[in-house]
């Protein structure tokens, strides 16, 4: 029984070592494990870094908020008949109900600003400066501000609505329609940029930078696809490569600087700043499934379903792979940061990573 407890114990310190990736002198520490249904019961690292930033954790009828060393500061649970949707800075959230048509937006606290009647579904801004709309039909998005006003542009239409995106740490968000439209939006959700891939292609994917310098799209058809990157100051155009044909949607990222990465069937597509070289890294074949690349303190975190469950892969700019993981039980990964720690979130099981130079 003693060689069986020690064994466990090495067992599990082993799970929890370090990973130190020599080219990039970065060493990832598996931090610790965790419950979205045990409201966040944790199962922490001998390692653990004190928790000085907090995730907040969604899931259907609650959202947590951990901070980065497994301690739970807040649960907020929701009635079954009420669907939320929080801000990306998790300041603020909006109420809807499953059948009915009020929405109501409030803060972290729970105080509430208003209650608005309508029956479109809410994005809402990672600042919460506005909200997108859904209409019904996909036929586009209503914009109103954080006081329930029309603003910006006040309404984008287009022939089905294919993709809404929102940027991370501030307010920009970009739409695209399946008939080759897109659209870029400030945070005052005004139109800085209109743009078309061709009547033969319908949207699949779009993207922007946190600080609204550059757009991507990805788009296609059911023949090929391709993915166009603007620098919207300069309003001038590149065509970025891909191999694949994606009939579903295909991850993409761009950066403030300007440098891509694109998950393009059993590999990663991706580029250093002001550089036209692209390059590719290996990675297990992609399947349909949810899917997303982010940029955060300079590395890109793509997350994706492959055959026998969901991988992850963090690497930089010039390609180097510095973490790749793949989790067979999880049908899908949801990536989120807080300071230098990611946590990967399963259909119900958290796992959180420190990556420290």
């Amino acid at each position: 029984m003693k060689y069986f407890a020690i064994g466990l114990f090495l067992g599990t310190l082993i799970n929890f070592l370090p990973i130190f990736n020599f080219e990039t002198g970065i060493a990832v520490f598996p931090e610790w494990t965790g419950s979205i249904s045990k409201n966040g019961e944790i199962r922490t690292s001998p390692f653990i870094e004190s928790g000085k930033a907090d995730f907040i954790i969604d899931s259907a009828n609650s959202f947590l908020k951990i901070d980065t060393s497994g301690h739970t500061n807040k649960v907020k649970s929701f009635d079954d008949s009420i669907l939320h949707n929080l801000s990306g800075n998790g300041k603020y959230y909006i109420t809807y109900e499953k059948i009915g048509n009020e929405i109501a937006f409030y803060n972290s606290d729970d105080e509430i600003f208003w209650k608005h009647v309508t029956p479109q579904y809410p994005y809402l801004s990672y600042n919460g400066k506005f909200i997108l709309l859904l209409i019904a039909d996909l036929s586009g998005v209503i914009i109103i501000d954080s006081n329930s006003n029309s603003t910006g542009a006040g309404e984008i239409s287009g022939k089905l609505l294919n993709s809404i995106y929102l940027t991370q740490e501030n307010d920009y968000a970009s739409v695209g329609f399946i008939d080759g439209s897109y659209y870029a939006l400030n945070a005052k959700g005004e139109i800085i940029y209109a743009g078309s891939c061709g009547k033969d292609y319908s949207v699949k994917t779009t993207a922007m930078s946190p600080n609204g310098k550059y757009i991507i799209v990805h788009y296609g058809s059911e023949k090929n696809d391709g993915a166009i990157m603007t620098d919207l100051e300069k309003s001038k155009s590149y065509n970025l490569p891909i191999t694949g044909v994606h009939l579903t949607k295909t991850a993409v990222c761009i950066t403030d600087e300007g440098c891509f990465s694109i998950i393009d069937g059993s590999k990663i597509l991706t580029s250093e700043i002001n550089s036209k070289k692209v390059i590719s890294i290996n990675i297990p074949e992609q399947i349909p499934g949810e899917c997303s690349i982010t940029f955060h303190k300079n590395l890109f975190y793509a997350v994706f379903r492959t055959t026998g469950g969901s991988a992850v892969y963090a690497y930089d700019a010039s390609g180097n792979v510095v973490f790749s993981k793949i989790f067979p039980e999880e049908q899908f990964l949801q990536q989120k940061f807080a300071d230098n720690s990611l946590i990967l979130r399963g259909i119900d099981n958290l796992f959180c990573y420190t990556f420290l130079n």
